[in-house]
């Protein structure tokens, strides 16, 4: 901040100090249009036949960086089975079990209402890919920071048109994220 405000001073007209929340989105925008997943297929020369391998092959993919592994390793991990399980307090209850300082707090992960991609044939038996309502994993990522505390992060599997959402606040509540 300090570097910023000597390069930018005379620009800014003042500084508000400390901050509650601080979220990053991201979109996979070419997936919204209409035919936004079969050019997405077509510019990665993925046939609309294999559309669930793909789909299981990218989840894993996600699954696998997500410190789902390490979660577990750590016992750290919850599938949580009901969408009216408090988040913020199960992670908290899991920190406090394992007397969490710093770090990985522990990885939640459920089920939920999303908007999705289905592959289907259309009336000519050719496959196509088609978005609708359907039920994603999404998983829910805490963390300890020493300088920022209590920060909280969410990520939906593949294929989720769902914004990917980093949240980082001093008693974050994942309501707050979800209803942004």
């Amino acid at each position: 901040m300090k570097a910023f405000l000597q390069r930018f001073g005379l620009l800014v007209a003042g500084v508000l100090q400390g901050f509650d929340r601080l979220v990053f989105k991201g979109r996979l925008q070419n997936l919204y249009f209409p035919d936004g997943m079969h050019v997405f297929f077509s510019k990665n020369r993925i046939r609309r036949e294999d559309f669930e391998t793909y789909v299981a092959g990218v989840t894993k993919k996600i699954m696998d960086a997500s410190l789902v592994a390490h979660a577990k390793q750590l016992d750290r991990f919850r599938f949580l089975n009901s969408t009216n399980t408090d988040l913020d307090e199960a992670a908290r209850e899991i920190a406090a079990k394992h007397r969490v300082k710093e770090g990985l707090a522990c990885v939640l992960q459920r089920v939920e209402p999303c908007w999705t991609f289905k592959s289907v044939k259309d009336k000519n038996g050719t496959p196509i890919i088609r978005g609708e309502r359907g039920r994603c994993s999404q998983l829910y990522h805490y963390y300890l920071h020493p300088k920022f505390g209590w920060m909280c992060g969410s990520k939906p599997g593949f294929p989720s048109r769902s914004r990917s959402a980093l949240m980082v606040a001093s008693g974050c509540r994942v309501r707050w994220i979800r209803k942004t």
